[in-house]
């Protein structure tokens, strides 16, 4: 997936513009999951184009309604809220699930310069000081690597 632009909220207005810096655009490799749910929306965007003609919009956004519209990024979020509210999960911000990804990533072993370009950031020191979080999963690894190591007889 090539990461070619972004849709953000500028005072409650959607704003469509390119990636902050050079490192910002990137092209990501994608999971078997995640390109099938991406194929699958494409199929669902095509039947949704045939059933309005000319009256769908350009459909030129991975999300976008029923008529090709792009959805203003709050609208997003609200449906976010809403589904951690029926997944009965904490309700995070969407912005905090990449943080919570980067974590896991971090937890799973993988260089703190990958993550960095999966993020798009340039520098991965503001990568480890803004998005990867150690939690309590990782404090346990911690103290289980540290009882490996260091014993008392």
């Amino acid at each position: 997936m090539t990461i070619a632009h972004n849709r953000v909220s500028v005072n409650g207005q959607p704003m469509d513009s390119q990636p902050k810096t050079d490192s910002s655009a990137r092209t990501l490799p994608l999971t078997p999951a995640l390109t099938a749910a991406l194929r699958r929306a494409l199929a669902n965007q095509k039947t949704e184009r045939l059933a309005l003609g000319p009256d769908y919009g350009a459909g030129e956004h991975v999300v976008c309604d029923e008529a090709g519209r792009p959805y203003h990024p709050d609208t997003i979020s609200d449906y976010w809220r809403a589904l951690c509210i029926e997944a009965g999960v904490p309700s995070i911000r969407l912005h905090d699930a990449r943080h919570t990804c980067d974590s896991v990533m971090h937890m799973q072993g993988v260089p703190i310069a990958v993550i960095s370009q999966w993020l798009g950031h340039a520098d991965p020191a503001f990568t480890m000081r803004t998005y990867v979080h150690a939690g309590k999963d990782g404090l346990a690894a911690a103290a289980a690597s540290l009882q490996r190591i260091v014993t008392t007889p």
